[in-house]
């Protein structure tokens, strides 16, 4: 079981660079412990400080690493600079030398763009927002993170995997008309290196599903999380209903596969 932080995503919203520091500390102490007695079973996701300086979430990267946890998670905003940007490397770098995943978790955006207003608000948030890691992929992309760190893995969770198959087909269609000029270069087609090195995680998603073979069945990882309006009855059940029609073999790997192999969890076969 691969264990986020609910609440602590939203630490990433202060804009006290040095109180994330400290509250990313103790949370990460805290799953470590927790994960410690269980650790082929449970794997803890630790919060970065993307606010504080490079050099202080490096030193983040290496304590998590410390502690046996699988991974990193990161605000989609919110961060000291756009991931983009030149002295990210120093952390895609530390990421990979500690062989940690790095995933952008929907649901940490708070107070980082305009909130819809007026009639309809609410639903207008809810489906609107899901996109909002689209704007992570893009940069581990274009900016090239994906080519100098090739052996880096990249996660997106919390938005579904619908919409997917849309923006590899159109980043590889952009690629082939503008591969000449743009900055950095990039060897390959985009969606080469999403399937080299990422995933998205989803609960129910139909479309996602039914495109999985643009996306990239091994790149795909089935999930529910706890407690949130979505997470009720049996979770085996759930998987069965989002994966109904999906073969066997791949059922297996969205379902369980995908995940043991890119985040190290040891999976019992009873």
């Amino acid at each position: 079981e691969l264990l986020y932080p609910r609440l602590g995503l939203f630490v990433t919203t202060t804009p006290d660079a040095q109180l994330q520091q400290f509250a990313c500390r103790v949370y990460n102490d805290w799953i470590g412990d927790y994960c410690w007695t269980e650790a082929a079973r449970l794997k803890g996701m630790a919060l970065l400080p993307a606010a504080a300086p490079i050099e202080a979430i490096v030193a983040e990267i290496e304590h998590a690493a410390s502690l046996g946890l699988a991974g990193v998670i990161l605000p989609v905003r919110h961060a000291i600079s756009s991931y983009n940007m030149p002295e990210w490397d120093a952390v895609w770098d530390a990421l990979q030398s500690a062989g940690l995943c790095c995933v952008v978790h929907l649901g940490a955006e708070e107070g980082a763009a305009p909130q819809p207003q007026g009639p309809g608000a609410a639903g207008i948030l809810v489906s609107t927002g899901r996109y909002d890691v689209n704007e992570f992929l893009q940069m581990i992309v274009w900016g090239g993170a994906v080519t100098r760190f090739p052996n880096l893995r990249f996660g997106l969770v919390g938005s579904g995997v619908g919409w997917l198959a849309t923006q590899l087909t159109l980043m590889d269609h952009w690629w082939h008309d503008h591969k000449g000029w743009m900055q950095p270069r990039l060897g390959q087609e985009p969606s080469h290196f999403w399937r080299r090195q990422c995933f998205a995680s989803f609960h129910h998603d139909g479309p996602g599903v039914a495109t999985r073979e643009i996306i990239g069945v091994e790149n795909l990882l089935w999930g529910v999380g706890m407690p949130t309006e979505t997470a009720t009855g049996d979770p085996v059940d759930a998987a069965a209903r989002a994966l109904a029609g999906v073969p066997d073999g791949e059922a297996a790997a969205i379902a369980a596969g995908n995940a043991s192999r890119l985040l190290g969890i040891d999976r019992a076969l009873n």
